[in-house]
């Protein structure tokens, strides 16, 4: 199909469901590379090594009340690069560290319900 002298709209006219920008796409990718794939990408590099990552899971068990930008200046300090607080929180979810909530909560009475009002109040003022 390459080979026959067709434009790009009659080849996809061909193949049914491909648009003519499609079809001249990939027959000029074929002519460049001698194939059809998807060319290897670059990834952007890691923010912090396997052995900061370890380091993270360990500040991480020892401190278990850290928040997630506590933790992150504490391996900044150790590692000296310069890492978000979202790379932090999703290294902590690779190394099977996740945040949970308690299930059971403090019953509010009525008596504790007062007193907090009260205590707002003056707290207020």
């Amino acid at each position: 199909m390459l080979k026959c002298n067709k434009s790009p709209r009659e080849k996809a006219s061909v193949l049914q469901n491909v648009s003519k920008t499609c079809a001249a796409q990939t027959i000029a990718k074929y002519r460049e590379s001698g194939e059809v794939n998807d060319r290897r990408r670059n990834n952007r590099p890691k923010a912090t090594s396997p052995r900061d990552d370890r380091d993270l899971a360990r500040l991480a068990e020892q401190n278990r009340n850290a928040s997630v930008p506590v933790l992150r200046t504490r391996l900044q300090d150790r590692c000296c690069k310069k890492v978000s607080v979202m790379a932090v929180s999703r290294l902590l979810r690779t190394q099977g560290l996740h945040s949970y909530i308690a299930v059971r909560k403090l019953l509010q009475t009525a008596v504790f319900r007062t007193n907090r009002r009260i205590w707002c109040r003056q707290k207020r003022n």
